[in-house]
């Protein structure tokens, strides 16, 4: 991993469970070093020490209401379900390489 970015803030969240540490939130200096950390992250599974750390970015709230929105607009329209949200945001049509099922899907039949 990275020894050369640096960690602006951190703090350890509430624990959700009794028997496990709470998650910590961290900031970093800027989004150059975010992006470095996340594409560098599958190399912790490798250590004896961090193997059982997972590191995830979190949205922004607009960036939550954002997808809220179109997965609403999505479960709308008569064709929703040939399209998906993608891990970027973006909304796509979807194939059989990425044929995930969504949750709260309208199956609606298009005759009707």
């Amino acid at each position: 991993m990275a020894a050369n970015v640096k960690v602006m803030d951190a703090v350890r969240l509430r624990s959700r469970h009794r028997d496990k540490p709470g998650l910590v939130k961290f900031a970093l200096e800027n989004v150059e070093q975010k992006k470095k950390v996340l594409r560098e992250k599958r190399q912790l599974k490798d250590s004896d020490i961090y193997g059982r750390v997972y590191l995830r970015s979190s949205k922004t709230h607009a960036e939550r209401l954002i997808e809220l929105n179109a997965r609403f607009f999505l479960n709308e329209l008569p064709n929703g379900n040939d399209y998906r949200i993608a891990s970027n945001g973006r909304i796509q049509k979807k194939t059989p390489d990425n044929q995930a099922t969504r949750r709260g899907t309208n199956n609606r039949d298009i005759s009707e």
